[in-house]
């Protein structure tokens, strides 16, 4: 007995099997959709003549509603006519819309007209629901069944709250009619109120197709045990051969290939798969190399790796590993410059130094365009895996002869420690993601170690960008105003305005936080175009107010000025203020011009220029620093870094650095401001070398538009006061 049932559970669970079940599939679908046919044909009829009976309806009820109340009543029709709302004739309100013996003999044509029911609703502008005051519809007493509500929860009651008009199933004692409600307007378009007809019960309506859905169900069992019987009889006796196909395509699977393929020598469709499988076996080395090794490097792909780093982890004793990502710096200008040829040459040179370092055991996969992956089982302390990196670090270091120049790179590398630093692979590639970023953010060519803060970093860093996306959307972020100061009398040369986030329950965050976000989330674009407008808005209610601010300058990041629109946005902004365009200065930094063609740069700048817009070189001397740009660009302002100013009045080389500054911009025309000014004795110093304007704490803080007038009148009284006191002559700019 148990032998039978042994053969049985074998035989069911062979290819042959399997095979007969699916042929016997297609068969059965075939029964099936022949079955369903008819049963298709008849719900498409059914729903056809409930869909036209109910348009039917519609269309009479608005024709009668029409004609009973002439004058009143205004029908809007699609254009094959079928109503979609009621219009009240000028003149007439929801007034109108109540009990009378007028509606009770409408509604009592309609209902006989489509032999349904039919009602009419007036909206009540205190509860907002649909109060039904005529109506076919009676209670078990047999009184008409007026007092009742149309609400929210009713299928129909959004479409009719928006004027729209609603067809379908809605439900009524339990059961559901197919119905059709118009909304009824005033002549404002506002709506009050709503009419109601169906055609009877939904289930009667498809009475004929429930019953026709039952036979069909039996007759399609019945025939589908007939033909599974025999056909599964037949067909297993048929294929009884791909049992042995099918065990040998097991040990292919597994790699187990002991002897020939059997059945190589018939000449019908067995034989014919045979001969496959027998391709299949020469085949799967190339196969395996294909789906596990990059053909550009011949190193492990992706794939390969992360069948490794699960490998690691399923392990059922904790294995002890590292993983390393390598990321080549510098890899997109080789690609630029050069082609994506020497950027290819380039990855092939860096697989093969990177695997020279390697010990045996030691995998090199290659899991990104110029990224790479090391995991190592050998090296497990901290100090082995150092002394790992600091290898690669080096060999990087050394440039690399490609075919059309020698260029030299480097290469950042992210490490995370397993099984200490992460759960699964997943949680070790971001880890480790996470780590080279670190490592990037230092400065490149260096290596860094997973720490858990990084990981609580990101982490506040997600939920400070989707709080910052909410209080841009929302327009929580406020601006306040720095002065900049003239050097001859102390007066106002004008204002920056600088973005400021109030949050809910983390209070102020600073800039400096805030900023760096959303230049890496995208947002810094969004954020940009709110300070643009709303610093518009306050320089033009300055104007208004009549106070003399001379210019207001506004900092754009290299994101923004790169966009293709931002000509526009900024044409936007001064429209929308009704602001002349030289009331406004566009502060954009060096950094602008990095890794990018001047083309776009100078028409997008030369655009801004011609706008009347002012353009100020923003952290003059931390960036790009070319003489080029300087003399092709447009520029009316240089803007010399706070890092320059910082102890300028102590330190000599710091002070000529600065004089060297002011003579560049002087003799290319620019105004020199210089930011960061914290101190009287740096003031004095900015002065003496003939800096336009000055802006720093030394003067204000940024403050408040509210405060900015008190504030401008106070530091220039202050400023005078002072340096006449002291008996200080400032050579005039």
């Amino acid at each position: 007995m148990n032998t039978t049932l042994g053969r049985i559970r074998s035989a069911f669970s062979s290819l042959p099997a399997r095979a007969t079940l699916v042929l016997l599939t297609f068969v059965s679908i075939g029964i099936v959709v022949m079955g369903c046919v008819g049963y298709l044909k008849l719900d498409e009829a059914t729903r056809d003549n409930a869909e036209v009976r109910i348009d039917r309806a519609a269309r009479a009820a608005a024709a009668i509603t029409a004609g009973t109340f002439a004058g009143m009543f205004v029908i809007e029709r699609d254009d094959t006519g079928t109503p979609l709302a009621i219009h009240l004739s000028p003149g007439l309100d929801a007034a109108i819309l109540k009990t009378s013996p007028k509606f009770d003999s409408l509604v009592e044509e309609i209902a006989a007209t489509n032999q349904g029911s039919a009602n009419v609703f007036c909206l009540n502008r205190e509860t907002m629901l649909f109060d039904r005051f005529a109506t076919t519809l009676r209670n078990p007493d047999g009184s008409l069944a007026r007092n009742a509500s149309l609400g929210e929860a009713h299928a129909a009651y959004a479409s009719l709250l928006a004027g729209r008009h609603y067809t379908g199933e809605v439900r009524v004692l339990d059961r559901f009619r197919l119905a059709y409600l118009t909304p009824m307007l005033d002549s404002g378009g506002t709506v009050v109120g709503a009419l109601a007809v169906d055609v009877g019960w939904v289930d009667d309506l498809v009475r004929a197709r429930t019953e026709l859905q039952s036979d069909i169900l039996i007759s399609t069992g019945l025939l589908l045990f007939v033909v599974t019987t025999i056909g599964a009889y037949l067909l297993y006796r048929a294929f009884r051969p791909l049992r042995a196909i099918g065990a040998f395509a097991h040990r292919v699977a597994i790699g187990e290939v002991d002897a020939d393929v059997p059945y190589l020598g018939r000449k019908d469709e067995i034989g014919t798969l045979a001969a496959g499988m027998a391709q299949v076996v020469s085949m799967q080395n190339k196969l395996e190399q294909l789906a596990y090794y990059d053909q550009l490097t011949g190193v492990f792909n992706r794939s390969r790796f992360l069948r490794g780093l699960d490998a690691i982890f399923e392990a059922r004793e904790p294995l002890s590993a590292a993983l390393l990502v390598v990321d080549i710096d510098g890899f997109r200008g080789v690609n630029e410059a050069f082609g994506h040829a020497a950027g290819d040459a380039l990855v092939a040179q860096v697989a093969a130094a990177l695997k020279a370092e390697l010990r045996p055991g030691e995998t090199l996969s290659r899991i990104g365009g110029n990224e790479f992956a090391i995991v190592t089982e050998g090296r497990t302390g901290a100090g082995d895996v150092e002394a790992l990196a600091a290898a690669v670090l080096q060999r990087m270091a050394r440039p690399f002869r490609l075919p059309q120049a020698e260029v030299q790179t480097g290469c950042s590398i992210g490490i995370v420690l397993l099984p200490a630093n992460a759960r699964s692979t997943q949680d070790a590639i971001r880890n480790a993601e996470l780590a080279l970023n670190q490592a990037k953010t230092g400065g490149r060519g260096r290596y860094c170690f997973f720490t858990d803060e990084m990981s609580e970093a990101a982490s506040n860093r997600a939920v400070t960008t989707r709080a910052l996306r909410e209080a841009i959307d929302a327009d929580e972020l406020t601006l306040h105003f720095q002065p900049q100061i003239r050097s001859a009398d102390f007066g106002l040369f004008g204002v920056e305005a600088l973005a400021r986030w109030h949050h809910a329950t983390r209070g102020d965050i600073p800039p400096a936080e805030f900023i760096p976000i959303a230049e890496e989330s995208g947002l810094i674009i969004d954020l940009g175009k709110v300070v643009l407008n709303h610093s518009c808005r306050v320089a033009r209610q300055w104007l208004d107010d009549g106070f003399d601010f001379q210019r207001i300058s506004v900092n754009v990041s290299p994101t923004q000025i790169r966009q293709s629109d931002f000509r526009a946005v900024v044409v936007a902004a001064l429209e929308a203020a009704n602001l002349p365009a030289r009331y406004l200065c566009l502060e954009v930094t060096e950094s602008v011009f990095v890794n990018h063609g001047d083309r776009t740069v100078l028409r997008t700048v030369e655009a801004l220029r011609e706008l009347g817009v002012s353009l100020s070189l923003d952290d003059f001397g931390t960036g790009y620093s070319s003489l080029g740009y300087l003399n092709r660009l447009p520029f009316n302002q240089l803007k010399i870094d706070r890092s320059f100013v910082t102890d300028i009045d102590s330190d000599e080389q710091r002070k000529n650095l600065l004089n060297g500054m002011v003579a560049l911009g002087k003799g290319l025309g620019m105004q020199i401001v210089a930011e960061g000014a914290e101190t009287e004795a740096e003031v004095v110093v900015l002065c003496a070398a003939g800096c336009d304007a000055i802006q720093g704490y030394f003067f204000s803080r940024p403050v408040p538009v509210g405060s900015l007038p008190a504030e401008v009148e106070r530091v220039s009284e202050t400023a005078r006061t002072a340096f006449a006191r002291n008996g200080i002559r400032l050579a005039a700019s």
